[in-house]
């Protein structure tokens, strides 16, 4: 019976060209779709992973105005880090970096 589906197949292929064209593009475009969409999601989930205790790990962001759109930016002052540190009793330690 499967060899009987991929001989109507094939002769629908030969027979159609411009439909099985578009079928078969239409199908490369979805499968590469999902394959970057899944990498980018496995990724982004992927990030600080390899911490012990990645899931206590948390970014403080400071939207800021500049040119009249709002853009979030991974900056805070000291004195921020300090403050949350003493108010919130939960966070243990607070790391800052620099470009």
């Amino acid at each position: 019976m499967l060899k009987n589906h991929i001989k109507v197949a094939l002769r629908d292929f030969v027979k159609f060209k411009g439909f099985a064209f578009i079928n078969i593009i239409g199908l490369a475009v979805g499968i590469g779709c999902f394959a970057f969409i899944s990498l980018y999601i496995h990724h982004e989930l992927s990030y600080d992973s390899f911490y012990r205790n990645s899931r206590r790990i948390y970014r403080l962001v400071t939207d800021m105005e500049l040119g009249g759109s709002k853009q979030p930016i991974a900056h805070a002052s000291y004195p921020a880090a300090r403050a949350i540190q003493s108010e919130f009793p939960e966070v243990e330690a607070i790391g800052r970096f620099f470009n």
